[in-house]
Formats: structure tokens, C-alpha cells, sequence
């Protein structure tokens, strides 16, 4: 069977009468030889005939009417109400392309531009498969284009393609496609240039979105290639594209020449070119350091930072800014005020704690960033910090410490009695948790992140408390205090801490001291719990009502010289093992958990001055201990360093005495660090924390509830959309991130998109009130008239799924004035 009789074959199955018109009838020996059920009938003058025949005393054979002249014109045509009804057949070998593939035959002209496409099997079948009837020449030249290129056929696609590996317009040249491609592009974007080409367009893209958001009046094309370019930005596919060709492009121009005479609120929408996200940051900085940004002005800034392009790169950097503008003005507005030792250990526990907290973060963020050169003015906060709160702080606290006791309420001795036996009594489990030096403030971090992992089926309750840890705050006495107790002694011999006359060294002497209040009771490290699997763990809470659990990350970090500069760092991996070793307990069905600590620290991330450190020589000391911070001793002398304690003052028993160095003073000693210290009585190594945490199967969490202010009708092709955050951030209400922008009914991308995090705790209204800044792209024209979705897509994070939130419908009333927009 020819190629002919074949196609001719495949029409029959759709069409009843088929006419062939063969100009010259080079192909009159293959239509005498097609051998097909149906029937053959050859024009020559007898048009009236053939159609009473075919029409009225013959209507259910299939026929094939040859004609060996070409198709008359039209007024000519006797047949042409059969052609329209049924089917037009050419035989030529354009003709055969386009019947092939199922297009009108007045696509004939486009199809033979390109028939070199054509000869290639692959190629063809490739097309065919995904062409329509209703396809546009644009269309069909852009899906010739996907498949030589071997891509999606968007013109978007096309271009990442192109712009990757500019020498395959080469390939699109074989085919005539490339000039038909530069016109598209020419027109979608307002193209113009005296030598067309993928280079010069990337270029042109590229500074359009530039001056787009720092300067508009220098824009060469429309707002398609400014959306153009966002929406490459946004994409995960081509993001690693993106990057290359803008840092080529931001080298080849000199941006940052270009860019550096800017001022801030002219570049804080730019992020086309890296340097966009360094000079912001540069200027941000310099705000900082001379004090001229407060924290909210510099918070409308990071909001308006956070989802642009760089800021990925560059996020450590905004963050130790945030923490290090709340350091600034919390130092500021420092006032040490205390009356009784219980007025400074409230305020602490209340606000002054926060300074520790924001300096511990800038410093975090601050050795996390790859780029510490440009934080290096900021050290200037390293000295108010030391000089202007911690010093300052425990120097006004000193006057106090000489009224502190064991007695006192709160006291870690107390910890046992006071919280242990009444939940055993009620017949549950009780998992206490203790993190060597896991510091107060960390503790306020620990409980939010806690309530973060609330969920739809659980829930953790968390009230914070704190504690007074005994004196000396070292690790052995703190251990010792948190267990069941009625004397706590050392002895002069070395620094075990006893219990009842136990030692209370290691978690089996520690288990045994347990037991002798409650036999159901056991001590155990975090590693072995964590890695207890189901079977054995819920053996190990069967048998035991009492469960105490150690953890020691941030105290073995800071205590090691070479590592305590790291200790910032084990605060934030304790958060994630002390959350891992929660989530076990619950696994484990337990729902009583205490986290808390033996002692606090203090830590500055600059050297100890030698003015830091006390003129103690204890040398001919009859010494049992010498810390950093205490020493333990007999007849210890006294000093102007330090203040004094007898065991009986603090609570001990034995016959030692106790130098605790005063503030935030230091002892000489080999061996270890001396940024990281504790074993003093500052407020941030006696203050500690104790959470309790209830867990219950039950829903008390919910995302933050966003919602728009009122649109009713869109005239213009950018509108400001406010985003309302309806309630503040809080531990029962979590944040979310949404991905915004304008849709049709048929789910067609009309608008720019923007991505925003609605997580304020701020309690007035008008300050949880987003503003986001939409523009429409040149297919809404479509549209007009119509309603249109406002659609907020909910981000989920670690997944590229994007259900839909909310969909506000609007209406989508274009004027033609906006056409002028272009000019």
C-alpha cells in the first residue's frame, strides 16, 4: 500500500467523500491503482452528475473524486459545498505533510516554509502528537522550536533554553525558525536593537528589571520582561541559570559602579544583581552603626528583604543585624535598678534576660556568616555588651548575693520535693530532663520552638519558671541539688558532691539516690534514650515511674578551649536533641516532662582582658577545687575579688570554704577556655530555667488567619493588595507563608507573584497590615471584563506542593488608557 493510499486509507475511517485534486494529473496511474472499499469517480464536466449520485441515490458508499485539473475558484466551484461538507485531498508532498498531521490546508504556506523540519520520522511524529487543529503559527512555530530544542514550548522555556547554550539558535536556523522566534520575542517584550540577538536580549532583560525597581524612567522594555524575569527568579528549575548570567552580565556592565550612587530606599526592592543585596546590607549597616535605624523601621526593611532573590545567601547576615539592633537599643535602654535579691532575680527572669538572649544570637549569626568582613563594625557591640550590661549588671547584683540560701523560694535544691512526688502520686510518669548549662534565656527559645511542634494532633503546654541554682554554680553540685536531697555535702578530700552521704557522681550513683525515694526510678544519658527502640523504651518507662534524663551539649562545648568559641553553636544543636529527646518521651506515651538545667554561663565572644582576672595566687592554698569562677578550700583568706562563703552560708554541709569571684571576675588558671565560665553567682549562671511541659492528643494550635482588604473592581494594570494578618503570632497561633498573585477562571497566571510570611507578633492591627504591589501581564488583556482570582497559595515547608488557601474573585475592568503604560 503507497503512502498515498494509506493516507487516503486513514481519511475513509472520518470522512465519506474525499475529492483529489491533482494539477496535472502527474498522479492519475496511483489513483487508477488505489484498491480501497470505497468507490472512484474522475471529474470531467460532469460536477451535477457526480452529486445527485453521491448525494441522492447513493448515500452510504464512501467516494473518491479525482480531478486532474486544479481547484476552481470558488464562484467557479460546483463542488465546493461537498468540499466544505467532507474533505479537500492533495497529494503533493506539502499537502501530504499538512493532511498528515491533521491542519487546514491553508496551513500549507507555514508548513512548507519548514519542511526541512519534516524529514526526520522522529521529528514528525514528535509534532504531531502535540499540535492542534487550532494551533496559531506562533504556536506551531514555538513547538517546533520545543522539540529541536527539547523543552517545554513556552516562549519562556524556549529563552532559559536559548540563553543556556546560545549556539543552538544554529539548529533553529536549519529550519528558518529563528527569525520567526526574534519577532515573537520582539513583540512580546518590546524588543528593539540593531543586532537582534539571545546575548543582547539577556542584556536588556536583565537592566529592565533593573530599573524597574530603582529607577523606571530608564526602562528600555515593557513589563512583560520585567516579569519575564521575576518569574525566572522564582523558578526552581532555571534559579542556578538565573544566578550565572547575572553575575556575568552584573561583571560585564559594572553595575557596582552604576549602583553605588544610589540611596537605600532607591535599591531595597533590587535584588536583579548580587550587588543589589550587598549594598543594601552595606547601607543597612552603616544605619546601624551610627544608630539611625530603630527596630521597626529596620524590620519593614527585612520584610521587604526576605523573599528576594540573594537574601538566601546573605540571610545570616540579616539576621545577626536583627538581633544585633535589638542588642543596641535593649543595652540603651538598660537601667540596673534592684532592691533585694529577689527584685534582681525577678527582673532578670522578666527582661534583662533578653539582652543575653539578642547578643547570643548576633554573635551566633555572626560566626555563621560567610561574609564577616562587612559585620566587622559591628563589634563595637562585643564592648557595650561587656562594658555597658554584663559588667554593669553583676556589679549592682554583688550587693546582693551575700543574702542568697538555699532556703530561698525557687531554690534547685527544692526541685524534687516540690514537683516530682505529686504527679507520682497521681499514678504517671514523670521525665526530667536536665541540660548541663542550658542558660535561662535559652530556655525562653527552647519553649517556643516546643510550642512550634504543636500540631493538629498534639499539643505541648509549656510554662516557663526558673530556678536558683546553688552555689558554687558548678556541674557536680547543680546534678547533686536536682536530685532528691536533704544534705548536700563536700567533703575536703576532693569536690564529689554527696547526697545523704551517696556520691552523686555518674548517672548509676545517680540512679541509686533516685531509687532510695522511689525504687521505680532510673537515670540515664540522652544518647542511650534516644536510641532505645520502640519495644525497649516503653519496657524502660514500664518499670520506671521516675526518669531522669542528661543531656550534656553546650556545658562540653564551652568547657573545651578549643571549642568554647562554639558554644553558641551547641545552644542551637542542644534545641534540636532536647526537641528529639521530647518527641521520644511522647512516643513512649509519656506527658509529664521538666527541662532544666544545673547551672547557667556566661560567655563573650572577645578574649578576657588581663583586668578581668582577679590577683588571686592560690598557690599555698589548701585548696579541694580551683575554678574560673570559685575555689574550694579550708581556711581560705579573704580577698577583694572575691566574696567569701562558709559551707554552712550556702547551704552545705562539711567543713569547706568558699571564694565565689565577684561580677563577672575571673581566675587564673591552666587549662581550658576562659570566655565560657560558670561556678559564680552573676544572675546568668544562677538563674535557670524549668519548663513544664504537658503533652495532650489534642488540637490547641492554628495558623495565623490571613485576609485581603476589599477589592471590588481593577482598572489598572498594577494594583497594591493588602494582606491582613488577623491575629498576632503567639504560642497557640503559628505563622505561615503564602504565595500570592492574579488568576483566570481556567487557571492562567495573569500577574506577577509574591511570596510573604504573615508572622507579626505585633498586638495593634494597623502594624500587621501587608501592602503587596501587583503587575499584570499582557494576557489579562483577555480577560478584561471578566472576574479573575486573587489566590493565596499556602507554602509547605521542605515540599514544592502549594494547595490553595483562599481565592477572592474580582473583577477585571481594563481600560485602554493602560495600553499607554508602555510609553
Amino acid at each position: 500500500m503507497s503512502k498515498i493510499e494509506q493516507r487516503l486509507n486513514t481519511l475513509f475511517q472520518e470522512h465519506r467523500i474525499i475529492i483529489w485534486y491533482d494539477e496535472g494529473g502527474s498522479l492519475k496511474d496511483e489513483f487508477d491503482s488505489i484498491n480501497l472499499d470505497i468507490k472512484k469517480l474522475e471529474l470531467n464536466n460532469n460536477e451535477f452528475g457526480i452529486k445527485v449520485k453521491i448525494l441522492y441515490e447513493d448515500k452510504a458508499s464512501k467516494y473518491l473524486i479525482y480531478s486532474a485539473n486544479a481547484e476552481p475558484n470558488m464562484e467557479d466551484n460546483w463542488l465546493l459545498d461537498i468540499e466544505q461538507s467532507f474533505h479537500k485531498f492533495s497529494a503533493d508532498p506539502i499537502s501530504m505533510i499538512v493532511s498528515e498531521l491533521d491542519l487546514d490546508i491553508t496551513k500549507k504556506a507555514f508548513i512548507s516554509e519548514h519542511k526541512a523540519f519534516f524529514n526526520a520520522k522522529s521529528r514528525f511524529d514528535k509534532y504531531k502528537s502535540i499540535i492542534t487543529e487550532k494551533d496559531s503559527d506562533e504556536e506551531l512555530t514555538n513547538k517546533m522550536i520545543a522539540i529541536i530544542l527539547n523543552c517545554d514550548e513556552t516562549l519562556e522555556e524556549i529563552l532559559f533554553k536559548l540563553i543556556a547554550n546560545e549556539s543552538l539558535i544554529d539548529e533553529l536556523d536549519k529550519y528558518e525558525l529563528t527569525k520567526k522566534l526574534l519577532k515573537e520575542i520582539s513583540s512580546r517584550f518590546k524588543y528593539k536593537s540593531d543586532k537582534l540577538s539571545i546575548t543582547d536580549l539577556t542584556y536588556k532583560l536583565l537592566q529592565n528589571h533593573f530599573y524597574s525597581n530603582v529607577e523606571p524612567s530608564k526602562c528600555e522594555l515593557n513589563k512583560e520582561a520585567t516579569l519575564f524575569v521575576k518569574h525566572w527568579m522564582d523558578s526552581n528549575r532555571h534559579k542556578e541559570l538565573f544566578k550565572t548570567v547575572s553575575l556575568k552580565v552584573q561583571n560585564d556592565l559594572n553595575i557596582q559602579s552604576i549602583i553605588s550612587n544610589y540611596e537605600l530606599s532607591q535599591v531595597i526592592d533590587c535584588d536583579t544583581y548580587e550587588v543589589c543585596e550587598q549594598l543594601v546590607i552595606a547601607k543597612l549597616r552603616d544605619l546601624i552603626v551610627s544608630s539611625k535605624i530603630n527596630e521597626k523601621e529596620f524590620e519593614n526593611y527585612f520584610n521587604k528583604r526576605e523573599h528576594k532573590f540573594w537574601y538566601e545567601k546573605y540571610e545570616n547576615i540579616y539576621k545577626a543585624f536583627n538581633y544585633a539592633i535589638k542588642l543596641y537599643f535593649g543595652i540603651n535602654n538598660f537601667k540596673v535598678d534592684i532592691s533585694s535579691f529577689e527584685d534582681g532575680i525577678n527582673k532578670y527572669s522578666e527582661y534583662w534576660y533578653e539582652i543575653d538572649y539578642n547578643y547570643r544570637k548576633f554573635v551566633y549569626f555572626y560566626n555563621q556568616s560567610s561574609h564577616k568582613e562587612i559585620l566587622k563594625s559591628l563589634s563595637i557591640l562585643e564592648d557595650a555588651y561587656l562594658n555597658s550590661y554584663l559588667r554593669v549588671l553583676n556589679d549592682k547584683w554583688q550587693n546582693f548575693v551575700k543574702d542568697y540560701s538555699v532556703k530561698i523560694v525557687n531554690h534547685q535544691r527544692s526541685f524534687y520535693k516540690s514537683k516530682v512526688p505529686q504527679i507520682v502520686g497521681k499514678n504517671q510518669k514523670v521525665f526530667v530532663i536536665i541540660s548541663d548549662a542550658l542558660r535561662y534565656e535559652c530556655a525562653k527559645e527552647l519553649s517556643k520552638l516546643i510550642s512550634y511542634e504543636n500540631t493538629e494532633s498534639r499539643s505541648f503546654s509549656v510554662k516557663e519558671n526558673y530556678m536558683i541554682s546553688s552555689l558554687p554554680s558548678y556541674t557536680q553540685l547543680g546534678m547533686a541539688s536536682l536530685l532528691p536531697n536533704n544534705e548536700v555535702e563536700i567533703k575536703s578530700t576532693d569536690d564529689t558532691v554527696y547526697v545523704d552521704g551517696k556520691s552523686s557522681k555518674g548517672k548509676d550513683a545517680r540512679t541509686k539516690i533516685l531509687q532510695s525515694e522511689d525504687i521505680n526510678s532510673i537515670a540515664v544519658n540522652d544518647e542511650e534514650f534516644l536510641t532505645l527502640n520502640r519495644e525497649s523504651g516503653r519496657e524502660l518507662v514500664k518499670s520506671n515511674n521516675i526518669i531522669y534524663i542528661y543531656h550534656n551539649q553546650i556545658d562540653a562545648m564551652g568547657d573545651d578551649a578549643i571549642t568554647e568559641e562554639k558554644v553558641f553553636d551547641a545552644v542551637e544543636s542542644s534545641f534540636s536533641t532536647i526537641t528529639k529527646i521530647i518527641k521520644q518521651i511522647v512516643n513512649l506515651n509519656g506527658t509529664n516532662i521538666f527541662v532544666t538545667a544545673d547551672h547557667g554561663f556566661i560567655y563573650t565572644n572577645t578574649p578576657t582582658q588581663d583586668s578581668e582576672f582577679c590577683k588571686l595566687d592560690t598557690t599555698f592554698m589548701e585548696t579541694s577545687k580551683v575554678n574560673r569562677r570559685f575555689v574550694i578550700g579550708k581556711n581560705l583568706e579573704e580577698n577583694s575579688c572575691t566574696q567569701k562563703f562558709s559551707s554552712d552560708e550556702l547551704g552545705i554541709s562539711g567543713d569547706n570554704d568558699f571564694y565565689i569571684t565577684k561580677s563577672i571576675n575571673k581566675i587564673r588558671k591552666q587549662g581550658g577556655g576562659n570566655r565560657f565560665v560558670h561556678g559564680g553567682a552573676s544572675l546568668q549562671e544562677l538563674v535557670i530555667p524549668l519548663l513544664e511541659i504537658k503533652y495532650q492528643r489534642k488540637n490547641v494550635i492554628s495558623e495565623v488567619e490571613a485576609t485581603i482588604m476589599p477589592i471590588s473592581t481593577i482598572t489598572t494594570n498594577n494594583i497594591n493588595v493588602s494582606i491582613y494578618q488577623e491575629e498576632p503570632i503567639s504560642d497557640k497561633v503559628k505563622p505561615i507563608t503564602l504565595v500570592c498573585g492574579f488568576y483566570s477562571e481556567d487557571g492562567v497566571e495573569l500577574s506577577d507573584k509574591h511570596k510573604i510570611t504573615l508572622n507579626s507578633s505585633d498586638e495593634e492591627n494597623r502594624n500587621r497590615e501587608n501592602k503587596l504591589r501587583f503587575t499584570f501581564k499582557e494576557i489579562s488583556n483577555k480577560y478584561s471584563g471578566k472576574f479573575i482570582k486573587f489566590t493565596m497559595k499556602k507554602v509547605i515547608e521542605n515540599s514544592s506542593e502549594q494547595p490553595i488557601y483562599k481565592t477572592y474573585d474580582v473583577k477585571l475592568q481594563l481600560s485602554f488608557f493602560n495600553d499607554f503604560d508602555e510609553f
